[in-house]
């Protein structure tokens, strides 16, 4: 089992919108099948880390930072709208659907709503499309919690183990451990 950093481009509608995108992959050494993890919103690759260790020993597995999350470029025109994550997502896609013949999505949150918005010239390749907590109409009071999430999130961290401490109050998905043993697994 191979684990590589593949370094990936976000080309959005301009030129001038070359950003960074940071991306794992776990190379299986004879499947040709490959799993897309896209996080939600306020998260980044970590939050996969389980999923990604449970998917290793039969899948391809890709994960990545949207832009402004994890290690992934910031934008400076704060280009962060769903048009902007779904070209995130496509780049990522367009890895997966070139170097492996069966590619499946799974989406948490904003990444699932990226993933449902995505256009159906790259749905229609999928070989499945799962998606975690969200639906198609958003509700005020959702609106309202993930707002207060984001104002009294913490933007910085001064270790891996905080922010681990802090994923593992957001979401289920986080194990316990050290998260820097992602990049040795």
């Amino acid at each position: 089992m191979q684990f590589i950093e593949v370094p990936l481009t976000s080309r959005n509608r301009s030129p001038h919108d070359y950003l960074s995108l940071h991306t794992v992959h776990w190379q299986h050494p004879s499947s040709q099948q490959c799993c897309v993890l896209i996080h939600g919103l306020n998260h980044n690759w970590h939050v996969w880390y389980s999923l990604c260790l449970a998917l290793k020993d039969d899948y391809n597995v890709i994960a990545f930072d949207f832009r402004g999350h994890g290690d992934s470029a910031w934008d400076d025109q704060a280009r962060y709208h769903h048009n902007d994550l779904i070209h995130d997502a496509i780049t990522v896609l367009q890895y997966a659907l070139v170097h492996y013949s069966v590619v499946h999505v799974i989406a948490h949150s904003l990444g699932a709503r990226v993933a449902l918005l995505l256009p159906d010239s790259y749905k229609n390749k999928l070989a499945s499309l799962t998606i975690v907590d969200t639906g198609p109409e958003t509700k005020p009071l959702g609106v309202a919690r993930m707002r207060d999430a984001l104002v009294n999130a913490p933007r910085y961290f001064q270790s891996p183990e905080q922010y681990y401490k802090y994923l593992r109050k957001q979401t289920i998905f986080a194990l316990p451990g050290n998260p820097a043993a992602a990049l040795t697994s």
